[in-house]
């Protein structure tokens, strides 16, 4: 037999090669999930879930959501494309020390959502700021962010949107938000120039930073049922607008501010505020002598007798206890008693 051995090979190579081509991609999930004790290779479903936000977030539709399992601390997550975070039920979120957790920059069509999250730089009871920027948005079309925690951050919320179009506004809805204990602002709304962005505020507490919400040029809030106390600065225009709507608290600050305008319903005039009669004293643990005596005089309180007592680097010059707990509202000029560490 005069058989070529090409002719019988060559085939049979074809036949190997037919099922690798016909392997198809792992489409990507509408929902994906993470978990404590997942595993970024996994395919991120309910059965088996992925470790992080950044392992999911590339499993997922554009358009889709990301839950959570059980509660634990998914990392720090840029998001490039229409998306839903929501860890509503579950205690979990980001821990971000040294660099910002949540960073929004999608297309300029791009909605995002974030909700039930706990978004921490540091513990809130440190008196340290180990985070950059909470969440920090650069482009989007609209991002609604529901009923989060953000604390330990030199910026809760930042608004660059330097990736913005100029002749686009970034929607930004923000309800039940608990912005606290960040050392420069809680909410900044600060559009690069050229950008523009208008932001709704409703049934938060910006409290205990430096600057509870600043609003700058390009920059337009819509604040009710919400409380700015307990900051240095209450509300800051920094060359934005910023308009008061119904039940707004803004006291106990070192300076309050004020809004552009009141606008609770048509011809209402805004009611002139009755002359404080009580101190609400404020939390002042981890704070230096000097931050609880701004404090306590901003909250209509004063400094009480002062004793030391030893404790450890970190804790030194800072409050250790007070005499009076945070809430109580007592009378007006009460003196609270305070424990600072020593060495």
């Amino acid at each position: 037999m005069n058989m070529n051995p090409f002719r019988v090979l060559v085939p049979a190579a074809g036949l190997l090669l037919v099922p690798l081509l016909a392997v198809p991609a792992h489409a990507q999930a509408t929902r994906t999930w993470v978990s404590g004790v997942g595993d970024d290779a996994n395919p991120c479903s309910r059965t088996a879930p992925c470790k992080t936000f950044a392992g999911a977030i590339s499993k997922t539709a554009v358009g889709g959501e990301i839950n959570a399992i059980d509660g634990a601390g998914f990392g720090t997550v840029t998001i490039t494309k229409s998306i839903t975070i929501d860890l509503t039920g579950v205690e979990g979120g980001v821990l971000s020390v040294g660099t910002n957790g949540i960073v929004i920059n999608a297309g300029a069509t791009a909605d995002v959502t974030l909700r039930g999250l706990d978004i921490l730089g540091s513990s809130a009871t440190d008196g340290n700021c180990g985070g950059l920027t909470g969440i920090k948005i650069i482009q989007a079309r609209s991002v609604r962010l529901d009923n989060l925690k953000i604390s330990g951050f030199n910026v809760g919320i930042d608004t660059p949107l330097t990736n913005a179009s100029p002749d686009l506004y970034v929607d930004m809805a923000m309800s039940g938000l608990q912005v606290t204990d960040n050392c420069q602002y809680g909410v900044r709304l600060a559009p690069d120039s050229g950008k523009a962005g208008r932001a709704t505020i409703t049934g938060s507490f910006l409290t205990q930073s430096n600057t509870a919400l600043s609003v700058a040029h390009g920059a337009e809030a819509w604040v009710s049922n919400s409380h700015l106390n307990h900051n240095n600065t209450g509300i800051q225009l920094a060359g934005g607008t910023a308009h008061q709507g119904c039940n707004v608290e803004v006291a106990a600050n070192a300076t309050d501010g004020a809004f552009s305008d009141y606008a609770c319903g048509p011809s209402v005039v805004k009611p002139t505020a009755a002359p404080v009669v009580y101190c609400k004293v404020p939390r002042l643990a981890g704070r230096t002598l000097a931050q609880a005596t701004q404090s306590l005089k901003a909250a209509h309180c004063a400094v009480g007798p002062v004793k030391r007592k030893k404790a450890s680097a970190k804790k030194r010059g800072r409050v250790l206890t007070q005499k009076v707990p945070a809430g109580i509202e007592a009378k007006k000029g009460t003196r609270v008693a305070l424990v600072i560490g020593r060495k």
